[in-house]
């Protein structure tokens, strides 16, 4: 998405998914958390927000798709950067935002 390539680092976090079934159709509902850090001005700005994912499945021909999402934000934040990140880390904080990073080998082994 457009939007993200202006920011230098994301995280995102899904948690606490509520499903409810009804033959070959689902809804479900989650909690999303979301971390940007983005440049304001030449300063290093954190943006955090928090919400809700809602989604309606189906399942064609045995597997399950998404047929609609939306995401509801119920509330935002944007401060002065106080994180660490692993550019300027690299001893300690090792994540990568590219084929670089860990995952991509780890899960290979899988």
């Amino acid at each position: 998405m457009e939007g993200f390539r202006q920011l230098k680092a994301t995280q995102h976090r899904v948690s606490n998914p509520l499903i409810e079934l009804e033959g070959d159709n689902a809804t479900a509902e989650c909690y999303v958390w979301a971390y940007h850090l983005h440049d304001e001005n030449g300063i290093d700005k954190e943006g955090i927000l928090g919400g809700r994912h809602h989604f309606k499945f189906e399942r064609r021909n045995g597997e399950w798709r998404i047929k609609h999402r939306s995401t509801v934000f119920d509330w935002n934040q944007n401060q002065n950067s106080t994180a660490i990140w692993s550019e300027k880390y690299d001893d300690k904080y090792r994540g990568k935002r590219d084929r670089s990073d860990e995952s991509y080998s780890y899960l290979k082994k899988c």
